[in-house]
């Protein structure tokens, strides 16, 4: 009997230092977003340029519409991407064009399967990472921007997306594999969707292309994946 009273309140010590310990390790659990697909793609650039292998010298000023009466040198419009031909600041024509992809995520299920009761207690950002699958684009890429919005959003400019994090540029043909920073606004963006699990929810992307006298044209396609992981606590 003595023996057991000393095991007991040896069990009874331990649980009073690390019980709390023990509980939330026992309890907290960590979901991620699965893999988030961007795909830039010189294909998708409506850019038709008849000769030549870079962007043409074609002088402009600061009339209205200023490149029009060059679109039988170079021209971009009607594709995938937004796209156009413009005056740049060294008084040239210039290929400006955005790249935006939406991407649905839904962790309904991961949040519910961790969970024993439907109240969460805190709900933490951890790593944001990216890996590159391939980049055979002849140009560095911009920094490339991510978002989060509500599950109705296709675009960047929608009503209720804020800016999640920007990856800095990549050069052409490397495929790094890095970690991002989400900024405090869409690491509060991203916990506020976690706590209300159920609810599906949007990624972004956006990268801002410009392509000057000179530059070649645009070849190549770059593929990359991000994924988020959020701790969770729940309720106890």
């Amino acid at each position: 009997m003595r023996i057991l009273r000393i095991a007991a309140a040896a069990a009874a010590l331990l649980a009073a230092g690390f019980g709390c310990d023990l509980l939330k390790s026992a309890t907290s659990f960590t979901v991620d977003t699965d893999w988030q697909e961007i795909v830039l793609d010189s294909a998708a650039l409506p850019l038709k340029v008849p000769t030549g292998a870079v962007i043409p010298g074609i002088p402009c000023s600061a009339a209205a519409d200023p490149c029009a009466a060059a679109t039988t040198q170079i021209s971009c419009s009607g594709g995938t991407y937004s796209c156009k031909v413009q005056c740049g600041t060294s008084a040239k024509c210039e290929v400006v064009a955005s790249a935006e992809s939406s991407m649905p995520i839904d962790l309904s299920q991961k949040v519910q399967s961790g969970l024993q009761s439907s109240a969460l207690s805190k709900v933490t950002v951890g790593k944001v990472i990216y890996n590159t699958d391939a980049n055979t684009l002849n140009f560095d890429t911009p920094k490339i921007e991510l978002f989060l919005g509500p599950s109705t959003a296709t675009k960047t400019t929608d009503a209720g997306v804020v800016a999640f994090a920007t990856m800095d540029p990549i050069p052409r043909g490397t495929t790094p594999n890095a970690q991002i920073i989400p900024t405090a606004e869409g690491q509060a963006a991203l916990e506020g969707y976690v706590r209300n699990y159920q609810t599906p929810f949007r990624m972004l992307a956006r990268a801002s292309l410009r392509f000057a006298t000179g530059d070649s044209i645009p070849q190549g396609r770059l593929a990359l994946k991000v994924k988020a992981y959020i701790d969770i606590e729940p309720l106890k």
